[in-house]
């Protein structure tokens, strides 16, 4: 992600700054929703199959890293191309779409039979798809930039104060008023 336009030499941090964020934007999204996720799991009455449940959200993050780190080749030859930063943005949504799937289909096949052991199996899945989906989504926003802004500066972390991505996408997408 950190490859769009590295001929400016600091863009060229963005690389490195993408090896060390992308597993810590997993990691850190897996390990804060586990808890809530388990003790769900507990409370519903699973507890005895919380082993196989992880085992299953494991793998699902294992396929979502190796279907985001194929996509790599791809990202570099779209950036090669010479797409605007907002294609590169859009770009990399769609790779991420693409790695969400993957880990949902590992997922749904490996949850497949407990779910037909016992549909209580069906809410704990529902409840990671949806905490998982929240929690990554600010993460991201957190972690951000991944792909960097021409003509920005380029650095770790965005250097504005804590913000959150659900308010910013809101006001985005809310009506103008009519003033």
């Amino acid at each position: 992600m950190g490859c769009f336009r590295p001929e400016f030499g600091p863009r060229l941090w963005l690389i490195a700054f993408g090896f060390v964020k992308v597993p810590l934007l997993l990691m850190a999204t897996m390990g804060l929703c586990l808890p809530g996720f388990a003790a769900a799991s507990v409370a519903l009455g699973l507890g005895s199959t919380l082993r196989l449940q992880v085992r299953a959200i494991m793998a699902g993050q294992a396929a979502f890293a190796c279907a985001l780190a194929s996509m790599a080749p791809l990202t570099l030859v779209f950036y090669a191309s010479g797409v605007s930063h907002r294609w590169a943005l859009l770009w990399n949504t769609a790779v991420f779409l693409v790695a969400t799937l993957a880990a949902q289909v590992v997922i749904r096949r490996l949850f497949a039979p407990l779910i037909a052991s016992d549909r209580r199996h069906r809410v704990t899945l529902a409840l990671w798809v949806v905490l998982y989906a929240l929690v990554g989504t600010q993460a991201g926003w957190i972690l951000r930039p991944f792909v960097g802004t021409p003509n920005k500066e380029v650095t770790f972390l965005r250097d504005e104060p804590f913000s959150n991505a659900y308010i910013v996408m809101w006001d985005l997408v809310k009506p103008k008023s009519s003033r």
